[in-house]
C-alpha cells in the first residue's frame, strides 16, 4: 500500500484549480470577482438554470424545450449580476438595465438545437451590427453548474456583445 500521498496531491491539485483566476481581467471580463461571487454564495454547484430560473430550470428540462422567455430571462439576470458584482464594468452613463438578451431565429434552426442570442440597447433597439454572439445554449444547459467554464465563457461573449454596442451608440448617437 502506498502512504496516501497520491490522494493529498490530488486534493490539492483540485483545490489549486478551484483557486485559479487570471491576474488581471480578460476583455473587461474580470473571473476573479465572478469566483468569489460563486463562492461567497456556495453557488460553484448550483445549476445556472435552477439559479436564474428555480423550478423552471431543472434538470429536467433539456435545451430543445427550454421557452425562449425563461433563456431570455437567464441571459438579462445573469449578465445584471455580472455587473453587479463588478466583474464586468460598463462605462457611465450605461447600466445593465439599459440592456437586453433575445433569443433569435436561428437560420439553421431546422438542424440545429441551439439558440442563437442577440444583445440589444433598449433605448436604440436598431442597433444590432455584431452583437449577435454564439447559439447560448451551445454554452449552457440546464444541468451546468455556475462554475463550469462554460458559464465563463459565455459571460465573455455577452460583455463581448455589449462592448460592441455601446461604441456603435457612442458612434452613432454621441457620448450619452
Amino acid at each position: 500500500m502506498g502512504s496516501g500521498k497520491g490522494r493529498t496531491r490530488r486534493a490539492q491539485a483540485t483545490a489549486a484549480s478551484r483557486s485559479f483566476r487570471p491576474a488581471a481581467p480578460v476583455n473587461g471580463f474580470d473571473y476573479g470577482k465572478w469566483a468569489d461571487f460563486l463562492a461567497g454564495g456556495e453557488l460553484d454547484d448550483v445549476s445556472v438554470f435552477k439559479y436564474y430560473l428555480g423550478d423552471k430550470g431543472g434538470a429536467a428540462r433539456t435545451r430543445e424545450n427550454m421557452p425562449v422567455e425563461d433563456l431570455e430571462k437567464l441571459a438579462t439576470e445573469l449578465f445584471a449580476d455580472v455587473v453587479a458584482i463588478g466583474a464586468v464594468e460598463l462605462p457611465d452613463g450605461y447600466s445593465a438595465d439599459d440592456f437586453e438578451f433575445k433569443i433569435v431565429p436561428n437560420e439553421f434552426a431546422q438542424k440545429s438545437r441551439w439558440k442563437r442570442t442577440e444583445v440589444r440597447l433598449k433605448k436604440h433597439p436598431q442597433l444590432l451590427n455584431g452583437t449577435e454572439f454564439t447559439e447560448f445554449t451551445y454554452y449552457l444547459d440546464p444541468i451546468m453548474n455556475m462554475k463550469n467554464m462554460n458559464v465563463s465563457s459565455m459571460i465573455g461573449q455577452m460583455n463581448s456583445g455589449v462592448r460592441s454596442l455601446i461604441q456603435m451608440d457612442i458612434a452613432e448617437n454621441g457620448l450619452v
